[in-house]
């Protein structure tokens, strides 16, 4: 017995347009300010680990660890919401 074909609707999304309307909705939300703000507040936490110690410990790693996978996924996040156009809007 076949199986009915499927049909896909006009208006359905590519899985790409779909990341890309949930990486711009992550971009214009309260939640990426928030992540800025986070990321400004551990930075400044480094800072001042690495001047009160000679030697930075365990936390400044971990700390310098967090700052930089969450400055990855939020360069990556904006990749996918604007696409080509992202490195044309810093320079």
């Amino acid at each position: 017995m076949l199986s009915p074909k499927r049909v896909r609707s006009l208006y359905a999304l590519t899985p790409r347009e779909a990341a890309k309307g949930i990486a711009s909705r992550i971009v214009y939300s309260q939640y990426y300010i928030f992540l800025y703000l986070v990321l400004a507040a551990l930075s400044t936490t480094t800072v001042v680990l690495s001047l009160a110690d000679g030697c930075p410990g365990l936390a400044f790693y971990i700390l310098e660890i967090i700052v930089n996978a969450a400055m990855i996924a939020e360069v990556s996040i904006r990749f996918v919401a604007f696409g080509k156009v992202c490195p044309r809007i810093y320079f």
